[in-house]
């Protein structure tokens, strides 16, 4: 195969390839979060904000005759801010 091969993207894709693209270019699956929050002001000009989310896991998977693609993700985040007011 050339090195350079370039797909055909006018010919449709299938479920399954559109699936394996989305599982493997952008495996963001997560439907369901809970998130809380904070925020301190401990003077006119400086305050801390405080976050926390956390996205359920979830499953996906395709099937094309013998291939399976499967992706599972779950996440916790955690953020804090600092915040000067000048």
């Amino acid at each position: 195969m050339d090195a350079n091969n370039i797909p055909n993207f006018s010919a449709p894709f299938s479920d399954f390839n559109i699936a394996y693209f989305n599982l493997v270019g952008f495996p963001a699956i997560a439907e369901h979060h809970i998130t809380l929050g904070l925020g301190y002001e401990f003077t006119k000009n400086f305050s801390v904000d405080l976050a926390y989310k956390h996205a359920f896991e979830k499953s996906v998977s395709a099937t094309d005759n013998a291939l399976i693609v499967q992706g599972k993700n779950a996440q916790d985040t955690v953020s804090v801010g600092l915040n000067w007011k000048f």
